[in-house]
């Protein structure tokens, strides 16, 4: 029996910025379903090179489970072209969820925000280009 898809996302792109929102509490289908789209999202924009905003403001929580299946996302994205990553978070918890999937390492430069503007600049210090 499937188990039903709970979470929600949607996907932006902004020069090389891909902007994520995500909103409700995931479990694993969530977390393979979006990284389906994901994927195919990235590479229809054909960057080589970008950076993701991940606006974590509507997001409620995450399984273990859906969390540890993030790890796959970010080992795809540093294969192909991701450069930083930038949070947008309002709480303790969310940065806490995404550095669980990081295991406290930094795989590419990382800083959290409290809202999508004030992200844009830092990201444009990196050599990316944000319109």
């Amino acid at each position: 029996m499937e188990r039903a898809v709970h979470g929600e996302f949607k996907f932006m792109r902004t020069g090389q910025i891909i902007v994520i929102t995500f909103a409700g509490t995931w479990n694993l289908e969530c977390a393979q379903f979006f990284f389906s789209q994901y994927t195919a999202f990235v590479s229809q924009s054909g960057l080589r090179r970008f950076a993701v905003i991940s606006d974590l403001l509507s997001l409620e929580g995450a399984t273990p489970e859906a969390l540890e299946y993030f790890v796959r996302v970010t080992e795809w994205g540093l294969k192909n072209g991701q450069v930083a990553r930038a949070l947008i978070a309002d709480s303790g918890y969310k940065e806490f969820m995404v550095e669980s999937i990081d295991k406290n390492e930094r795989p590419f430069p990382a800083r959290v925000f409290g809202r999508q503007d004030d992200a844009l600049p830092w990201l444009q210090t990196l050599g990316l280009e944000v319109q």
